[in-house]
């Protein structure tokens, strides 16, 4: 999970309640997720300008489905008692001490499609303010949240202005490469670059070839080459159970594809997950056998998921982050960064929102002390706390209160 260094401290009491005095109409609620309201979740995320993927009932079951991470989740959804207004999946990760959207920052508040700019604003203003309550709420250091760089409400953002730095967020965007799949496939392969077009070429003529897979038959063997490739690259594989996940919750529901290429005997050599919803897609994760990678077949298998996409009625594909910033060959970020500039594309940019809060005492010392003694009975001591204290108001505001 990324972490940001160059904020600054977040906004003070005040700014927060004028804000919530200038936005927040008064018949708004908040409704926890649950299973009750995941079809509503859904249709209103489906229908959203801020809507992606990442942001569905589906990969918050995926992001809670590792219980290495501890992940906790405060999803929510505002009401006007009778429809859905937005959404926002919320989770906070002890180890990072940090609260985000979707666990890794990679989703924000969605607001429902049929509210006009000034109802827009309030919904956004609430869910921000709610969601950035519960992060003080568990002491965390952080509180992150982006906007995926394929949703409308992104390619349309004029000017390409962060649009919630109204909202007294720190804009850390980034840059991600999108290809427009609405090109005709020969000026899509004239885009792309020499190099990648001789590299497509040499796997080709080595027998490779690229299929559409099976997530759940195709399990064990993509996470053999994915900590391959992790370990290769000097990275920590990331838990099985989250790829079990995508498989079962993202690729059930159509919202993930694993494209396979294979050498002539049909051993599965590299692997490509597309996350897909509606008209827009995005490159999640790929691995490839590192004996063979020298034949071209990560370049045959990126170009043919391209257009297995555009076949399916993807326009919009997001090659995720691009880091042109770094020059360092041995950086894994410049290697993945030469590799996506191969297929064209153009870089847009990655709308992250990030805000530093305020270091307090319990904060510091629940941190500390979870590395010790382990999350859970951290947190069994913190509700304790956070209970006396009440109390403590409580009594303080009974003993204060002016006699009649």
């Amino acid at each position: 999970m990324c972490r940001h260094v160059n904020a600054g401290v977040g906004v003070s009491k005040f700014n927060l309640a004028f804000r919530r005095k200038l936005y927040h109409p008064t018949a708004m609620e908040i409704v926890p997720f649950s299973d009750d309201i995941a079809a509503k979740w859904d249709k209103l995320v489906a229908a959203s300008p801020d809507g992606f993927a990442l942001a569905l009932s589906a990969w918050r079951a995926v992001m809670l489905g590792v219980p290495k991470w501890e992940i906790r989740d405060y999803s929510f959804a505002v009401s006007d008692g009778n429809r859905l207004l937005g959404v926002m999946p919320l989770q906070y990760c002890p180890a990072e001490n940090m609260m985000s959207s979707t666990g890794w920052g990679a989703s924000g508040p969605v607001a429902a499609k049929h509210l006009g700019h000034k109802q827009r604003r309030k919904v956004l203003a609430a869910m921000l303010d709610y969601a950035e309550q519960k992060a003080r709420e568990c002491y965390a250091g952080e509180f992150s949240f982006s906007l995926p760089p394929v949703a409308s409400a992104s390619l349309d953002a004029p000017w390409g202005v962060n649009p919630y730095c109204e909202f007294g967020f720190h804009d850390v965007s980034g840059i991600s490469r999108i290809v427009d799949l609405s090109q005709p496939e020969k000026y899509l392969w004239r885009a792309c670059s020499e190099t990648g077009r001789h590299a497509v070429a040499r796997a080709r003529d080595a027998g490779y070839a690229v299929t559409l897979g099976d997530w759940q038959a195709e399990l064990d063997n993509f996470y053999a080459l994915h900590q391959e490739t992790y370990i290769r690259t000097h990275v920590p594989p990331l838990p099985r159970e989250y790829f079990a996940g995508i498989a079962e919750y993202m690729a059930s529901g159509g919202n993930a594809l694993l494209w396979v290429c294979r050498d002539m005997a049909g051993h599965a050599v590299a692997y490509h997950n597309s996350v897909i919803f509606q008209d827009r897609g995005l490159y999640h994760a790929g691995c490839s056998a590192s004996a063979k990678s020298a034949d071209g077949i990560n370049y045959l298998l990126f170009w043919e998921a391209l257009c297995g996409l555009k076949q399916r009625g993807i326009r919009w594909y997001d090659c995720s982050e691009v880091f042109p910033q770094v020059d360092d060959p041995g950086d894994k970020r410049y290697g993945l960064t030469v590799f996506k500039s191969k297929f064209g594309g153009e870089n847009h940019r990655y709308f992250k929102c990030y805000k530093r809060l305020p270091r307090t005492f319990l904060g510091s010392g629940k941190h500390a002390l979870a590395g010790v003694i382990g999350q859970e009975p951290v947190e069994r001591l913190s509700k304790c706390v956070r209970s006396f204290l009440s109390g403590l108001r409580a009594i303080k505001n009974c003993l204060c209160k002016p006699a009649p």
